[in-house]
């Protein structure tokens, strides 16, 4: 409650990747409900998928410090790598098919 779109993307990518961004753009907006025992509680999840850049002028190699609770390791692949990689979840695949639309049509 009261963090804004931009305070909270900064907040979680900190704390979990060391990473500060500017958000450019959001591509969409989706939820999720989540019960026991696939979650440790109920949970209603409200996912804001959004385009940014990255704050630093540093090699991302040198900024990102993984918190190695929720992240342990990092790859970057190519949107369409990624679409292809064989557990992909629904919602990030969708994700992935709007960001590739939104940056043909920024093309």
């Amino acid at each position: 409650v009261g963090e804004t779109i931009q305070d909270a993307t900064n907040r979680e990518l900190f704390e979990e990747t060391g990473l500060k961004v500017k958000l450019i753009d959001t591509l969409s907006v989706s939820e999720s409900f989540a019960h026991p025992p696939k979650f440790k509680r109920d949970a209603h999840f409200i996912f804001i998928d959004s385009i940014g850049k990255i704050d630093s002028d540093k090699p991302l190699e040198d900024i990102i410090k993984l918190d190695g609770t929720e992240l342990t390791e990092y790859r970057w692949f190519t949107i369409d790598e990624a679409l292809a990689l064989p557990d992909v979840v629904e919602s990030c695949h969708k994700g992935l098919e709007k960001l590739q639309t939104y940056l043909k049509q920024k093309a």
